[in-house]
């Protein structure tokens, strides 16, 4: 298993930034792994969506076929998908209030067989994504 998470503080409520966030559309503005959907991008992220996604990590494509499994009213999610070669990723987004902004966590988790070869690899490449990502969701809502 290999797990990769990054916290940042954003200076907006939580309902900003999730408005953001919770809007596919917007994911290549802010999202550095994002590459696109396969098929048809979903119309909203609710509880129970499923979309395949276009990631490229370590430099290599690769498509996620995701479910949207939890969804909290104050904002954040979890998604759980399926990858080339047995892997599974979960995906997570934690919102809190922070002081007069938001403190956000994007947390990764990855398993299967090949994991436990590049476990190290890919958290390190899925941790700078996220920063990139995070860095930029940030400007994106403070703008």
């Amino acid at each position: 298993m290999a797990t990769a998470s990054t916290t940042t503080e954003i200076a907006a409520d939580p309902a900003a930034v999730w408005a953001v966030m919770a809007d596919p559309t917007k994911m290549s503005d802010w999202v550095s792994i994002h590459q696109g959907f396969v098929g048809e991008p979903p119309a909203a992220f609710e509880q129970g969506t499923t979309f395949t996604q276009r990631v490229s990590i370590m430099g290599m494509p690769a498509d996620v076929a995701w479910t949207l499994s939890e969804l909290t009213p104050d904002g954040g999610s979890k998604m759980s998908g399926n990858g080339p070669m047995g892997i599974g990723v979960t995906n997570t987004y934690a919102l809190a209030p922070s002081g007069a902004g938001t403190s956000v966590t994007w947390t990764m988790t990855f398993s299967g067989g090949m994991v436990m070869a590049v476990g190290g690899q890919i958290e390190a490449q899925v941790s700078a994504a996220q920063r990139t990502s995070l860095d930029a969701l940030k400007k994106l809502v403070e703008g």
